[in-house]
C-alpha cells in the first residue's frame, strides 16, 4: 500500500503537466523524466541539470540524448526545446520516433568529457479491444456496456477514465475496477449506465430517470495502459531517490466513444446544474491529462 500511494502521489503531479510525466530519478550531473507513448507522434522527455538550482535552468543544457528502439537498432538523436514554466525554464527533448507496443528503447546522455548514462523503458502489449452494448427496452437506462481487452498481462495495469456529456459538456470520472488476476485473462469492464451516473454523477443518490441528466447518446471511455517501468516507479519513495540514473515509462493510450441511439428517448430532461450540490460529486471538466490516475485496487 505504501508504494500504490508513492504511485497516485505520481500521477497526482503529473496532472499539473499533460505533455511531460513526472517521474524523476538522479545519478550524476542530471535528473530525467518522461514518457514513450506509443500513442503519440511526438513524446517529450525532460532533463535537467542538477547543478543549477532548482529553480531555474540555462539557456543551454550541456548535453546530448538519443533514442534506441533496442529491437531494431534504430537511433534517433533527439532535439533540445527550451519551454518556460511558471517562470523556470526548462529543456525537453523531442523525439519523433515511431513507438511501437510491445517494444524496448534506450535513452542515452552524453556529455562533451565523453561520459554518459542511459535509461531504458518497454511498452506494453496492444491489447484488442471489443465493445458490446445490451439495450434494455423495459429500462433503457439500465443498457449495459462492456468492454474487453485481450491479450491482457495482470502485472501491467490498465487504468481508465468514463466520460458523459451533461450541460453538453464532458465530465471524466476515474474507473475503479478489478484487474484480471491470471496472464491470458481478459481484462472487462462491464457496467450498467444507471449505476455510472448514480456513481459518478449523482453521488449516490438516484433520481426518477438517471439518464435525464445527459444531453447526449453517446458515452466516452479513454485508458491507458503501462509497461513494466511503473514498478520501479512506484517502488521509490523519492522523486530524487539515489542510485538511479533516471527512468521512462512506456505507455500505450486510446480513446474511444459508443452511441446507444435509444437513448435518445430518456436524455435530456434535467439539467445536472440544477440538482441539488449535495447530490453532485467532484467532476473533472478541464482537466486534459494524458494519462490518469491510478485506479484503487485491492
Amino acid at each position: 500500500m505504501k508504494n500504490l500511494a508513492v504511485f497516485v502521489l505520481l500521477f497526482i503531479l503529473w496532472g499539473c503537466d499533460n505533455t511531460i510525466a513526472p517521474f524523476e530519478q538522479t545519478s550524476g550531473n542530471y535528473s530525467v523524466y518522461g514518457v514513450l507513448d506509443a500513442s503519440k507522434e511526438v513524446n517529450y522527455i525532460r532533463v535537467k541539470d542538477l547543478s543549477s538550482p532548482i529553480d531555474e535552468a540555462p539557456q543551454t543544457i550541456d548535453v546530448s540524448a538519443s533514442l534506441k528502439n533496442l529491437a531494431t537498432g534504430r537511433i534517433e538523436t533527439l532535439k533540445d526545446t527550451l519551454i518556460v514554466i511558471e517562470g523556470v525554464n526548462t529543456h525537453n527533448f523531442i523525439s519523433r520516433m515511431d513507438i511501437e507496443t510491445d517494444s524496448k528503447y534506450r535513452l542515452t546522455l552524453s556529455q562533451p568529457n565523453g561520459k554518459s548514462f542511459s535509461v531504458s523503458a518497454s511498452t506494453p502489449v496492444k491489447s484488442d479491444v471489443n465493445i458490446s452494448t445490451t439495450v434494455n427496452s423495459a429500462n433503457l437506462c439500465n443498457s449495459n456496456i462492456t468492454t474487453r481487452f485481450n491479450p491482457y498481462d495482470p502485472e501491467l495495469p490498465i487504468v481508465a477514465e468514463l466520460g458523459f456529456e451533461s450541460d453538453f459538456e464532458i465530465n471524466w470520472f476515474n474507473l475503479q475496477f478489478p484487474q484480471a488476476r491470471n496472464l491470458g485473462q481478459d481484462f472487462i469492464i462491464n457496467f450498467t449506465i444507471s449505476d455510472m451516473i448514480v456513481m459518478y454523477l449523482l453521488g449516490g443518490a438516484e433520481i426518477a430517470n438517471n439518464c435525464s441528466v445527459l444531453s447526449s447518446t453517446t458515452v466516452h471511455f479513454r485508458y491507458t495502459h503501462f509497461g513494466p517501468e511503473y514498478l520501479s516507479n512506484a517502488a521509490s519513495d523519492s522523486l530524487n531517490a539515489s542510485g538511479n540514473v533516471g527512468n521512462l515509462i512506456g505507455v500505450y493510450t486510446n480513446f474511444y466513444s459508443v452511441t446507444i441511439p435509444e437513448l435518445e428517448e430518456v436524455i435530456g430532461n434535467y439539467e445536472l446544474s440544477f440538482l441539488p450540490s449535495f447530490l453532485l460529486k467532484h467532476t473533472d471538466k478541464t482537466q486534459k491529462r494524458d494519462v490518469m490516475d491510478f485506479p484503487f485496487q485491492d
